[in-house]
């Protein structure tokens, strides 16, 4: 078999292609390399092919926790801002849920600390209204500051620059 031979397709008069390598028309040698370079193109393209599909298969799962966590977190946030509440909240603002024996909850201004030891339900969480009026959990509170800052340097500096840019 050659090594560095070219395998092509030409017309010939008749209008059929023809095989050639070199000056051999229709070789069996040509037709084995034909085969042997198919094969490898298909192998290839089958590689090719899965690994984009485990992309986006990696994507679609993904995708798929996000979409979960969002419809988790909009019945959380459903669910305080339906809470027993005696006040208009604040964005901005952290309340604390509490739970009646009856299991009912309720929203409050005063912390457990505030309430100290007349405290007359079982202390639940707390969160803090965002200014879209979602809830953040108090436990996130400083990372989502922190994430909200960053964002809001990179806003600014991209603002500069496309200012500069002008």
């Amino acid at each position: 078999m050659s090594k560095s031979k070219a395998v092509a397709l030409l017309n010939t008069a008749s209008g059929r292609p023809n095989l050639v390598a070199g000056t051999k028309a229709n070789c069996k040698e040509d037709l084995v390399e034909l085969a042997q370079q198919i094969e490898e193109c298909d192998a290839a393209i089958k590689s090719s092919a899965s690994s984009k599909l485990r992309s986006i298969l990696t994507q679609m799962r993904n995708l798929q926790n996000q979409a979960q966590s969002v419809l988790a977190e909009a019945k959380r946030d459903a669910e305080l801002h339906h809470a027993a509440c005696n006040f208009k909240k604040i964005p901005g603002k952290i309340y604390y849920i509490y739970k009646r024996p009856n299991d009912t909850t309720y929203m409050s201004m005063l912390s457990p600390d505030e309430w100290g030891s007349s405290c007359p339900h079982t202390f639940t969480a707390a969160y803090k209204l965002e200014f879209d009026f979602t809830w953040t959990p108090f436990e996130d509170i400083e990372q989502n500051e922190a994430d909200n800052q960053l964002v809001e340097n990179l806003v600014k500096k991209q603002f500069r620059m496309a200012l500069m840019n002008e």
